[in-house]
This record gives C-alpha cells, sequence and structure tokens, in this order.
C-alpha cells in the first residue's frame, strides 16, 4: 500500500461556465466517488478528510498540471481560498490579469481544452482505512477510504481519475500559447502514468497479504 507520507495526487472530471472576474473556482476533490486503483482496489475520499488540513490553514498552492513553475494562486497570500463542502473541497483561485500564464491557462478552460482538476496530498499515520466491500459498480473489491490527509495542491489538468463530481468554473479573459499547453499535457498524462502505476503494486502487495 502507498506509504504514509508518500506524496500522491488525484484528478477529476470538471465542468466550466464563465463569467466576470478572471478566477477559477470548482471542486477539486470530490466525496463519495470511486477512483479504480488497479489490481481490484477503489478509492474514495470520506467528508472530514480535509477538515483537519483546512483549520490548520496549510500553505496550499494552485497550480497547472502540478507544475511548481505554473503557479496560479496560494493560500497564504489569499489568492487561493478553500472551503469544505457537502460535494467535496471547494477552491477559489484569483488569477492575475498581467500574467501571460495565468491568461492561458483561463484561455483553456474556457475553451473547454483542459476540463480536469486535482490535488495534490499525503496520508499521515491513521489516515486511510483499507476494507473489502462493494463499489458504486456493485463489484467486490478492497476500498481505500480516505479519512484525513495534508494538502499540497489543487491543480487545473489534462486527464481525470476521478471522473465524476468536480466542477470549476472559468471567470475572466486570457490568451492560448499552444506550445506551453503541449508541454503541460505531457506533464499531466505523465503524473497519471506514474501514479496508476505506483498504485497499481501497492494493490498487488494488498492482494499478496
Amino acid at each position: 500500500m502507498p506509504t504514509n507520507n508518500q506524496l500522491e495526487t488525484r484528478t477529476a472530471r470538471v465542468q466550466v461556465r464563465t463569467a466576470e472576474d478572471f478566477c477559477l473556482e470548482g471542486v477539486a476533490a470530490s466525496y463519495g466517488n470511486f477512483y479504480d486503483m488497479g489490481g481490484g482496489v477503489r478509492e474514495t475520499i470520506a467528508r472530514g478528510a480535509f477538515t483537519r488540513a483546512l483549520r490548520e490553514k496549510q500553505d496550499v498552492r494552485c497550480l497547472y498540471n502540478h507544475d511548481a513553475n505554473q503557479v496560479l494562486g496560494r493560500t497564504k497570500n489569499g489568492t487561493v481560498v478553500l472551503r469544505d463542502t457537502d460535494k467535496g473541497l471547494a477552491f477559489r483561485c484569483q488569477l492575475d490579469r498581467s500574467n501571460t500564464s495565468h491568461q492561458n491557462v483561463y484561455a483553456s478552460v474556457k475553451r473547454g481544452d483542459i476540463d480536469a482538476c486535482s490535488f495534490a496530498f499525503k496520508v499521515p499515520q491513521d489516515g486511510d482505512k483499507w476494507t473489502e466491500g462493494v463499489d458504486d459498480r456493485g463489484q467486490r473489491c478492497v476500498i481505500r477510504t480516505l479519512v484525513d490527509v495534508d494538502l499540497f495542491d489543487v491543480s487545473v489538468v489534462t486527464y481525470p481519475a476521478y471522473q465524476q463530481g468536480t466542477s470549476v468554473d472559468a471567470r475572466g479573459a486570457g490568451a492560448g500559447d499552444e506550445a506551453r499547453r503541449a508541454r503541460a499535457n505531457r506533464l499531466g498524462q505523465q503524473i497519471d502514468a506514474d501514479n496508476r502505476r505506483r498504485l497499481a503494486e501497492a494493490a498487488a502487495q494488498i492482494k499478496g497479504q
């Protein structure tokens, strides 16, 4: 299984609409949906999994494709605001109109070229529970439930893992950059591929126990 304090990422399909104030809003992580970790293991997020992280005001960035060179906002300076809702972890990121990278991200979200968001996290000791059960398709499986996590970033990304339950609003105006978008898309693919490989190995270890 993934070790404690190992950085993990999860992505989710999003929906987009536009408004006036050049920001991104949405749900980066949704409750009650299942992520296929491979090897007969499913993962879900319990309500309250982000309570401690929000209470501690952990310094969370909003990134583009989990790229530390593509910072869109940060909770420390108030440009990112996180909220725990009935649906999941909601975020609002105020973009900078003078930043061309922000303009490019907004334009891609507005056009629907990018329609997924994500969050990066670590699980502390006893932050997840492993049980046997039935998933949303009625199939018996091992279920990993995230009950307490440390947050590192919420990101606008290209490829989703969780397929349901999230939303993002793109608010404002911007311009495109095809080369930057293509590079970020490749990064998003690599992140998801590496994550799936790592979690498949963990699933195999669980089944062997």
